[in-house]
């Protein structure tokens, strides 16, 4: 920019008579121009004083004028009234001729005047006569300028001209196409305004055209009716492309590529996918559909459509796992990714509208980009689609495309069932368990070249942790390289952190290793008033939990179902904690607060989401505080109470794993529901020898009081409450008298202190 002369240069522009709004591009002029030859020519009655002679260059205004003098002169020979051009405010403060006065003065200015003056004359002025021959003289001059300016044409270089150039070839336009999306386009300029004719009925964001205006649209761009037809009904290129919407709207992206505000380059959001950072072996182990999909993609003939879908949890493995399959075949992909940037100019629906234009008409773009060469199409993100966009284009759009298409959505709720019959193959992803998780994690390692960054056993805790994404996984370890230079502990500290964070903001939860780990200071059986074998019952489990390991999707249902009931406090809930860390599993639990919905149907469905939870994580999953779920359903008040019975009962019959029930109330129990149990096992309070065991547990350093001995109703509960309201005391004042009490306090407090009586005394 330069300073010294930087208004002098707008000064000198501002002085020019360069054309604005829309004449600024010859192109665009020329096509208004032409517009208004074919309204004219169809209708004189369209004629727009204030358009029609602002299109005008000056030389053929001022013959304008003068040509509308000489009428009003022959008027006044032949003694007819004066023109009304020379009537009333249209002649000036005075009521004086206004063309009496331009000779007089400067030329330009009063010729500029008549003009401004003559622009905004209207038919109701006019007599039917008068009207006429305004007609008779506007039009002709009008039409003669036209001709001569449309035989001059354009430049090629004209930067408008480019971008339709532009965009016919990115979307393999006819010259048909193209003239309706000019004349959509530029019809909304002011210049192109015709009287008689609202333009536009507008309803806050959203604009219509009149039954007037669209009779105008054969006529302004020559095309018959019948043909317009063809080009804007639904199997129509252009909207198929969400080009045109069903209210003859133009897309945002189209009107913002023709005024020049972007580059039709940028339309889409295509993009080449980067190469898996995790091999395809490693992905596809325990999956054997992918071996089909390698099969279905090698030997596709691109001479009929390919639509596969990945569908499942966020972060399980969909991306990755599409861009392993391009690089295992040596396929190019391309990427549809959602738009970053919100479309505001949407036509019906808004922005979601928009949106999903822009998608549709990228997919197709893609698709042509590899009509000469083998790629693959991923359709990330593709939920919207899928979801919300009109069945019949959705259906047309995967009927239309030969290159293989790989889908990925998270949620499937409201796709219909003609579109879901259109995959030829489809993919369920769950969550990845901890043993694959820690898999991706060294593929992390390796491709970062970092792979003895951090020892197996963090890659473990890790995995079983944080079950995020590959992309988290390899975020985190990428900030932690620094650090690990100096510092591997410090490395491991960096990474826990990138992933609580990462997990946060994704609302992500972390397994919690908490639940399993016991609420005293040393756990041990040998106290539990059972009455089973409670080995027995811990080599069962065991045992199952080899086969567990071995047991995939496609099996028949394994499970090991065991109800533990009695007294609150007896060590129902510890032994479970207990169970879960013998058998290295990972402890789903569940509390009736968790399961019990509001409205109907909810409970059910929280119940089955608990068991597909647990099975996906290969955990146990756990019950508490079961009793409102294993009722009798013969005393079932509501209907509801019964399906909530029922859903438990079909999940546990379908379930792979290890699930574990407690309740209070063994006598209530549904007896449908106590078969399903095949371990039904139950605790009691607390023998003499037990409670001199629990003591001991918790107070190692003292003495367990006879008194507490005799106690009949005393549970490990009772020992967990009063540890942890005792166990900050000075070491001096916590004696076991002080226990003794405690203990007692919390016997009375149960049943309204029934429970106070002593053994044997």
């Amino acid at each position: 920019m330069n300073k010294k002369e930087y208004f002098q240069n707008i000064a000198n522009k501002l002085q020019s008579n360069t054309p604005q709004g829309c004449t600024s591009s010859k192109f665009t002029f020329l096509k208004v121009l032409e517009y208004w030859v074919r309204y004219l020519q169809a209708n004189p009655d369209y004629l727009n004083p204030e358009a029609v002679i602002g299109l005008m260059d000056f030389e053929t205004q001022t013959e304008l004028v003068n040509a509308l003098a000489q009428i009003d002169r022959q008027n006044k020979l032949d003694g007819s009234a004066p023109l009304a051009v020379a009537r009333g405010n249209y002649c000036g403060p005075h009521g004086a001729i206004f063309l009496k006065k331009y000779p007089h003065k400067d030329f330009h200015i009063e010729v500029a005047r008549s003009i401004e003056n003559i622009k905004h004359l209207s038919k109701d002025v006019f007599t039917d006569n008068e009207w006429k021959r305004f007609l008779n003289t506007v039009i002709p001059l009008f039409m003669k300028f036209a001709w001569q300016e449309l035989n001059k044409g354009t430049d090629e270089s004209d930067s408008t001209m480019q971008r339709v150039e532009k965009l016919q070839e990115m979307f393999h336009l006819n010259d048909d196409e193209i003239e309706l999306i000019l004349y959509l386009w530029i019809q909304e300029y002011d210049e192109m305004e015709v009287k008689g004719i609202k333009k536009r009925l507008t309803c806050g964001m959203r604009t219509r055209f009149t039954e007037k205006d669209l009779e105008l649209i054969p006529i302004a761009t020559g095309l018959s009716k019948q043909r317009l037809s063809e080009l804007t009904n639904s199997d129509a290129l252009i909207s198929k492309l969400g080009i045109l919407d069903n209210d003859m709207d133009l897309d945002g992206d189209i009107v913002r590529h023709l005024n020049g505000q972007n580059e039709i380059t940028k339309v889409g959001d295509i993009g080449i996918a980067e190469d898996s950072k995790i091999p395809f072996e490693t992905l596809a182990k325990d999956r054997p559909e992918a071996d089909t999909l390698v099969y279905l993609l090698a030997n596709h003939d691109y001479k009929k459509p390919l639509n596969i879908l990945f569908y499942g949890r966020a972060g399980t493995g969909k991306t990755e796992l599409s861009k392993a399959l391009a690089n295992e075949l040596g396929l190019k992909m391309y990427t549809i990714k959602a738009p970053a940037e919100q479309d505001r100019f949407g036509g019906e629906g808004g922005m979601y509208d928009a949106i999903l234009r822009r998608r549709v008409r990228t997919l197709r773009l893609a698709a042509w980009q590899c009509e000469n060469t083998n790629a693959i199409i991923l359709v990330d993100e593709a939920d919207q689609m899928l979801n919300w966009l009109e069945k019949g284009m959705l259906n047309m759009l995967m009927e239309d495309i030969h290159t293989p298409i790989i889908w990925i959505s998270n949620s499937m709720t409201f796709v219909e069932e003609s579109t879901r019959r259109r995959f030829d193959f489809s993919m369920e992803f769950k969550n990845f368990t901890a043993e694959k998780r820690a898999l991706q994690l060294h593929s992390v390692l390796n491709a970062l070249h970092v792979p003895d960054m951090i020892s197996e056993e963090e890659i473990q805790n890790i995995a079983a942790e944080y079950p995020v994404t590959v992309g988290g996984y390899t975020k985190a370890i990428q900030n932690a390289i620094p650090a690990a230079k100096q510092d591997k502990g410090i490395a491991v500290t960096v990474i826990r952190k990138m992933l609580d964070a990462h997990a946060n903001l994704l609302n992500i939860a972390r397994d919690n290793t908490r639940e399993k780990t016991t609420h005293a200071p040393a756990y041990t059986l040998t106290g539990l008033n059972i009455d089973q074998n409670i080995d027995d019952i811990v080599e069962i489990a065991e045992n199952f939990n080899g086969i567990w390991d071995k047991l995939n999707d496609k099996d028949a249902a394994q499970s090991l179902n065991i109800l533990l009931y009695g007294a609150p406090g007896t060590g129902k809930t510890e032994f479970v904690r207990f169970l879960a860390r013998k058998l290295n599993r990972n402890l789903v639990v569940k509390r009736a607060s968790d399961l019990l919905g509001m409205y109907v149907g909810e409970t059910e469905a929280k119940i089955k989401a608990a068991f597909k939870e647990a099975e996906e994580r290969k955990a146990i999953l756990f019950f508490d505080e079961a009793d409102s779920f294993l009722n009798d359903r013969n005393g079932a008040v509501r209907n509801f109470e019964v399906t909530q019975i029922n859903e438990l009962l079909t999940q546990m019959e379908n379930f792979n794993g290890i699930f574990i029930a407690a309740t209070n109330f063994n006598a209530r129990l549904d007896n449908a529901s106590r078969r399903r149990f095949a371990l039904k096992v139950k605790f009691d309070y607390l023998t003499r020898e037990g409670i001199e065991t629990v003591w001991h547990s918790f107070f190692p350093k003292l003495e367990c009081p006879a008194q507490v001995k005799h106690m009949t109703t005393l549970a490990p509960g009772d020992f967990s409450a009063v540890y942890n309201q005792l166990r900050y005391l000075p070491a001096h004042k916590l004696t076991a008298e002080c226990i003794a009490d405690a203990l007692e306090k919390e016997v009375e407090a149960k049943e309204g202190g029934d429970n106070k009586r002593k053994m044997g005394f």
